[in-house]
């Protein structure tokens, strides 16, 4: 069976630091599941919506990483997300002066590092976290 894990994240304006944290959390298990947050809970966690909306970034996703279980979720509840799919690994990105919890439900927490883009397009996009920390 392997292992699973699970990338939590709004995907807005998908960029090269998703890219290489994705490509990061891939490698590191047998089976990948993207969270992929709908447009409420971009604007509830980020206080306005996503500058791409959530079908848009399904579909750039699914184009990326066609072998890939992609989910639109409607709340960042990392047990809930982590017990449905029975995963092992939650993967998050954070800057390394951040520490991530241990442990969500029963899946070990894995932090990804990252670079971020250069963009001032991106930079501007209000996305502060690549992938999500559930709560």
């Amino acid at each position: 069976m392997g292992t699973t894990g699970v990338a939590l994240s709004s995907f807005d304006m998908f960029h090269v630091g998703h890219l290489s944290a994705l490509r990061q959390a891939a490698d590191a298990v047998d089976h990948l599941i993207l969270a992929v947050a709908d447009d409420d809970l971009v604007a509830t966690r980020r206080g306005s919506g996503p500058m791409v909306a959530s079908a848009e970034r399904l579909e750039v996703l699914e184009a990326f990483f066609p072998t890939l279980t992609i989910e639109l979720v409607t709340s960042d509840d990392g047990t809930d997300i982590a017990g449905r799919h029975r995963a092992d690994v939650v993967f998050v990105c954070i800057p390394d002066d951040v520490s991530a919890p241990g442990v969500i439900g029963t899946a070990a927490v894995r932090p990804l590092r990252y670079e971020m883009t250069t963009s001032a397009s991106l930079l501007a996009s209000l996305e502060s976290e690549i992938l999500w920390i559930p709560t």
